[in-house]
Protein backbone atom coordinates (compact mmCIF):
# COMPACT_ATOMS: atom_id res chain seq x y z
CA UNK A 1 0.00 0.00 0.00
CA UNK A 2 1.41 3.44 -0.70
CA UNK A 3 2.56 5.77 2.22
CA UNK A 4 2.84 9.06 1.84
CA UNK A 5 5.90 11.34 2.70
CA UNK A 6 5.90 12.18 6.60
CA UNK A 7 9.22 13.79 6.61
CA UNK A 8 11.31 15.82 4.00
CA UNK A 9 14.29 12.97 3.65
CA UNK A 10 10.96 11.06 2.65
CA UNK A 11 9.73 13.27 0.32
CA UNK A 12 13.11 13.29 -1.39
CA UNK A 13 13.34 9.26 -1.38
CA UNK A 14 10.14 9.24 -3.18
CA UNK A 15 10.25 12.18 -5.76
CA UNK A 16 13.87 10.15 -6.55
CA UNK A 17 11.91 6.62 -6.98
CA UNK A 18 9.67 7.87 -8.81
CA UNK A 19 10.91 10.49 -11.23
CA UNK A 20 14.90 9.95 -11.12
CA UNK A 21 15.52 11.50 -14.15
CA UNK A 22 12.87 14.34 -14.07
CA UNK A 23 14.37 17.95 -13.47
CA UNK A 24 13.90 19.13 -9.70
CA UNK A 25 15.28 22.41 -9.97
CA UNK A 26 16.50 25.32 -11.79
CA UNK A 27 18.86 27.53 -9.41
CA UNK A 28 21.57 30.15 -9.73
CA UNK A 29 25.06 28.90 -8.16
CA UNK A 30 26.50 31.15 -4.98
CA UNK A 31 29.93 29.90 -6.09
CA UNK A 32 30.28 30.22 -9.65
CA UNK A 33 27.05 32.29 -10.85
CA UNK A 34 26.12 30.12 -13.65
CA UNK A 35 22.68 28.48 -13.53
CA UNK A 36 22.53 25.02 -13.01
CA UNK A 37 19.81 22.83 -13.43
CA UNK A 38 19.40 19.30 -11.82
CA UNK A 39 17.10 15.66 -11.72
CA UNK A 40 16.06 14.37 -8.45
CA UNK A 41 18.16 11.61 -8.76
CA UNK A 42 21.06 14.59 -9.55
CA UNK A 43 19.88 16.36 -6.23
CA UNK A 44 19.99 13.26 -4.34
CA UNK A 45 23.45 12.53 -5.06
CA UNK A 46 25.06 16.23 -4.33
CA UNK A 47 22.64 16.76 -0.86
CA UNK A 48 23.98 13.01 0.10
CA UNK A 49 27.92 14.20 -0.77
CA UNK A 50 27.36 17.02 1.31
CA UNK A 51 25.68 14.96 3.91
CA UNK A 52 28.53 12.76 4.09
CA UNK A 53 30.57 15.30 4.14
CA UNK A 54 28.97 17.19 7.41
CA UNK A 55 28.40 13.91 9.30
CA UNK A 56 32.37 13.34 8.51
CA UNK A 57 32.92 17.40 10.32
CA UNK A 58 30.55 16.06 12.97
CA UNK A 59 27.29 16.48 12.53
CA UNK A 60 24.97 14.62 14.16
CA UNK A 61 21.00 13.95 14.22
CA UNK A 62 19.22 16.91 16.59
CA UNK A 63 22.11 19.05 16.12
CA UNK A 64 20.95 22.44 14.88
CA UNK A 65 23.03 24.64 11.91
CA UNK A 66 22.19 28.22 11.21
CA UNK A 67 22.23 29.12 7.82
CA UNK A 68 23.09 32.54 6.16
CA UNK A 69 22.76 32.34 2.56
CA UNK A 70 21.34 34.01 -0.31
CA UNK A 71 18.73 31.73 -2.58
CA UNK A 72 21.03 29.43 -4.98
CA UNK A 73 21.39 26.07 -5.20
CA UNK A 74 23.46 25.64 -2.61
CA UNK A 75 20.57 26.23 -0.12
CA UNK A 76 18.87 23.34 -2.04
CA UNK A 77 21.84 20.82 -1.18
CA UNK A 78 22.42 22.03 2.49
CA UNK A 79 18.51 22.15 2.92
CA UNK A 80 18.27 18.20 1.86
CA UNK A 81 21.78 17.00 3.55
CA UNK A 82 20.84 18.58 6.81
CA UNK A 83 17.77 16.37 6.51
CA UNK A 84 18.99 13.41 5.39
CA UNK A 85 21.36 13.98 8.85
CA UNK A 86 18.34 14.41 10.66
CA UNK A 87 19.85 17.58 11.90
CA UNK A 88 17.64 20.94 12.32
CA UNK A 89 17.86 23.66 9.64
CA UNK A 90 18.15 27.13 11.22
CA UNK A 91 17.78 29.63 8.29
CA UNK A 92 18.55 33.63 9.22
CA UNK A 93 17.59 36.31 7.08
CA UNK A 94 20.88 37.62 5.54
CA UNK A 95 19.51 41.41 5.97
CA UNK A 96 20.19 41.24 9.94
CA UNK A 97 22.35 42.78 11.24
CA UNK A 98 25.36 41.27 13.44
CA UNK A 99 23.38 41.50 17.13
CA UNK A 100 20.21 39.83 15.67
CA UNK A 101 22.56 36.70 13.88
CA UNK A 102 24.53 36.15 17.37
CA UNK A 103 20.66 36.10 19.11
CA UNK A 104 19.40 33.62 16.74
CA UNK A 105 22.30 31.37 16.84
CA UNK A 106 22.11 31.65 20.68
CA UNK A 107 18.27 31.58 21.22
CA UNK A 108 18.55 28.34 19.12
CA UNK A 109 21.36 26.48 20.32
CA UNK A 110 22.98 26.35 17.17
CA UNK A 111 25.69 23.59 17.21
CA UNK A 112 27.23 24.56 13.56
CA UNK A 113 26.98 27.66 11.07
CA UNK A 114 27.19 27.31 6.86
CA UNK A 115 27.28 30.74 5.77
CA UNK A 116 28.06 31.81 2.57
CA UNK A 117 31.45 34.23 1.43
CA UNK A 118 29.79 37.47 1.73
CA UNK A 119 28.03 36.56 5.19
CA UNK A 120 31.47 35.29 6.74
CA UNK A 121 32.05 38.92 8.19
CA UNK A 122 29.18 38.87 9.51
CA UNK A 123 29.93 35.67 10.93
CA UNK A 124 33.34 36.91 12.04
CA UNK A 125 32.28 39.83 14.23
CA UNK A 126 29.57 37.63 16.48
CA UNK A 127 32.05 34.13 16.46
CA UNK A 128 33.90 35.19 19.96
CA UNK A 129 30.50 35.09 21.40
CA UNK A 130 28.63 32.06 19.82
CA UNK A 131 29.33 28.64 21.16
CA UNK A 132 29.10 27.07 17.91
CA UNK A 133 31.15 24.03 16.92
CA UNK A 134 32.34 25.16 13.57
CA UNK A 135 31.58 27.20 10.84
CA UNK A 136 31.44 26.16 6.99
CA UNK A 137 32.13 28.66 4.15
CA UNK A 138 30.13 28.56 0.93
CA UNK A 139 32.85 29.68 -1.41
CA UNK A 140 33.02 31.93 -4.47
CA UNK A 141 34.71 31.45 -7.68
CA UNK A 142 38.25 33.37 -7.23
CA UNK A 143 38.15 33.91 -3.55
CA UNK A 144 39.30 32.11 -0.39
CA UNK A 145 37.78 31.45 3.03
CA UNK A 146 39.69 32.69 6.26
CA UNK A 147 41.28 30.14 8.17
CA UNK A 148 38.56 29.45 10.99
CA UNK A 149 35.99 28.26 8.31
CA UNK A 150 35.58 24.31 6.81
CA UNK A 151 35.20 24.30 2.69
CA UNK A 152 31.40 24.08 1.87
CA UNK A 153 33.47 22.77 -1.66
CA UNK A 154 35.64 20.34 0.25
CA UNK A 155 32.82 18.71 1.85
CA UNK A 156 31.44 18.33 -1.38
CA UNK A 157 34.08 15.98 -2.46
CA UNK A 158 33.53 13.39 0.57
CA UNK A 159 32.44 9.92 -1.38
CA UNK A 160 30.17 7.49 0.51
CA UNK A 161 27.12 7.84 1.41
CA UNK A 162 25.38 9.56 4.59
CA UNK A 163 25.59 7.66 7.46
CA UNK A 164 22.10 6.10 8.06
CA UNK A 165 19.64 7.80 10.69
CA UNK A 166 16.15 7.06 11.56
CA UNK A 167 14.09 10.45 11.19
CA UNK A 168 9.97 9.91 12.33
CA UNK A 169 7.30 13.04 11.91
CA UNK A 170 7.96 13.82 15.29
CA UNK A 171 11.83 14.68 14.96
CA UNK A 172 12.40 18.58 14.82
CA UNK A 173 12.95 19.61 11.25
CA UNK A 174 13.34 23.30 11.18
CA UNK A 175 13.08 26.26 13.45
CA UNK A 176 11.85 29.51 11.37
CA UNK A 177 12.54 33.08 13.37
Amino acid sequence: MWRAPETIRDLLERNVADFPDREAFVSVSYRTREWLRHTWKEMDERSGRLAAGLSALGVKKGEKIAFLLTNSVECYYTYLAIHKLGAVFVPINVRLVPREVEYIVEHADADWIVAGHDFLPLVEQVRARLNVKSCVGIEKEGEGLPGWVESFSGLMESSGPPPAVTIGPEDVADILY
